[in-house]
């Protein structure tokens, strides 16, 4: 992408020549100062719903609507636009609150954009309502973390590559094809206005699925830039009547659960008792179980919240807690106790951390199958010193000086890749590898996998030596790479060693 400029300093004097292309892409910004506002459904908080449900619509008014309303609602997409069908229509002071119903001919499984109006008043979102033909029983979702696009001086010498790895993990995140991403904060470095235009601009414009976005300490930087683009520091969400999902702010100093959202979050828990699957997502650890400067230290990251929460996830069977934060991969339960492959079933909540994307290009592809969470793959950028224990990396390198080495011939994975039985080999752990190789790098590579462990199975193959044939995608928005799709399934307590050989 084009070089990035240093943000100007305040003093600095600035003419812009803006196009009307350059307005378009500030629309969300402006649409703060209209008289109405999308409250809910929002580009970065949208609905996922069937054709036969209705969701509500929420907007809020500068000044309080009084006398006759009128609204209207529209959704728009390739297919064309579809006005909703809306009833049940209030006003409260400021609030403007309707259901919708989608019309007769609505395309399923696309992503829409909403615009509605009050009283001849107008506000729009992108990517806000995504109709679906129906919920699935096996899906998976990708976590992304601490974005954090932008300069600062601590990352002198490399903050234009956030903006470049946040580019390429759209693109995987495309080929994934998740029903939804979570961005669990961290969103942008220094919380201004132009890195959040980016990131928006990223998932509006490039993103083809839905996103959920919430703060991290980094949003506090700039707390009302970050309302502008995001809104809501809480929220929840549903994915059909057995999936809940949660999202809390962690707070400036980590510690906003004690000042005021932990009251709100057994509310919600209690109001969800019997749904099948409840996840929370936030963006700080409840324990740093291994302090980078104190080791062994125990920080109290929800200023001493911490019992509290891991015995609320306990109380109401919390399936996961996914943050970041550290900028690290880590798996244990509340207690610090590293999630070993032989927990299957887990014994508690599993305490999800994934990478960052600023400096890894990291994200994690959580993979849910009958109300079971069955596999939680990583993916980060190869940098030669680090290895994601699901999914293999780019071309081999030599590690003394980190660059691609043709004496080396193989590339080796090993790790736990499924602990649960029963994913089919359609459907199994997902690993996109490849994606920085040169074509003739791994045009002719051959994917071998051995298998250890009782009634050790691969897509019906039992035979250690056969190779699994997997899909080649050629990459089009890249020219000469390709991605390798590796599908395939283990027994419930088995581990694998994948290899690509040059041919």
């Amino acid at each position: 992408m084009p070089t990035k400029a240093k943000p100007l300093k305040s003093d600095a004097l600035v003419l812009l020549v803006i196009s009307a292309a350059m307005v378009a892409g500030f629309a969300v910004y402006l649409n703060v100062t209209n008289a109405i506002s999308l409250a809910r459904p929002r580009w970065n908080v949208p609905v996922i719903r069937t054709a036969n449900e209705t969701f509500t619509i929420e907007v809020e008014s500068q000044v309080p609507i009084t006398g006759a309303l009128e609204m209207g609602a529209t959704i728009t997409s390739r297919y064309g636009d579809f006005p909703l069908l809306l009833s049940s229509i209030a006003a409260n002071g400021n609030s403007i609150t309707t259901t919708a119903a989608f019309p007769a001919g609505t395309v399923n499984d696309t992503l829409y954009d909403l615009e509605v109006s009050v009283n001849g008043m107008v506000d729009s979102q992108l990517h806000a309502v995504k109709v679906i033909t129906a919920y699935k029983a096996e899906f998976k979702v990708v976590v992304w973390s601490d974005t954090q696009v932008g300069y600062s001086e601590e990352y002198e010498s490399m903050w234009e590559d956030s903006y470049d790895f946040t580019t390429e993990v759209v693109k995987q995140t495309n080929l994934v094809n998740p029903e939804f991403v979570i961005l669990s904060g961290d969103v942008t470095e220094t919380a201004v206005k132009s890195d959040y235009q980016f990131i928006y601009e990223q998932c509006t414009q490039h993103l083809q699925v839905p996103i959920f976005v919430g703060p991290g300490n980094h949003d506090y930087f700039g707390t009302d830039e970050y309302k502008r683009w995001c809104r809501y520091f809480n929220f929840t969400f549903d994915y059909g009547p057995d999936y809940h999902f949660t999202y809390i702010d962690t707070g400036m100093n980590l510690d906003a659960l004690r000042d005021q959202y932990f009251a709100w979050l057994q509310s919600d828990m209690a109001s969800h008792v019997s749904t099948p699957v409840k996840i929370i997502a936030g963006h700080a650890p409840v324990y740093e179980c291994q302090s980078v400067d104190e080791p062994g230290d125990i920080n109290r990251n929800f200023d001493k919240f911490n019992e509290e929460f891991v015995a609320l996830c306990d109380q109401y069977g919390v399936m996961a807690y996914l943050h970041g934060h550290n900028h690290q991969d880590r798996l244990t339960y509340g207690n610090c106790t590293p999630v070993a492959a032989t927990d299957a079933p887990f014994s508690g909540t599993l305490m999800l951390q994934t990478n960052d994307v600023r400096e890894e290009a990291a994200y994690r592809v959580l993979h849910f199958k009958d109300r079971e969470l069955v596999n939680f793959t990583r993916v980060e950028h190869p940098n030669g010193t680090r290895h994601a224990y699901e999914c293999l990396k780019a071309v081999a390198r030599n590690p003394s000086t980190h660059e691609p080495d043709p004496d080396i011939p193989t590339i080796t994975f090993s790790g736990n890749v499924s602990w649960q039985d029963g994913i089919s080999a359609s459907q199994g752990a997902i690993c996109l590898i490849g994606n920085r190789y040169e074509y003739e790098d791994c045009a002719n590579a051959t994917i071998r996998v051995s298998i250890v462990g009782s009634d050790a199975t691969l897509g019906g193959l039992t035979n250690a030596t056969q190779a699994y044939i997997s899909r080649k995608i050629p990459r089009t928005d890249v020219a000469g790479v390709i991605t390798v799709e590796v599908n395939f399934f283990l027994a419930n307590n088995t581990t694998s060693r994948i290899e690509v050989r040059r041919a």
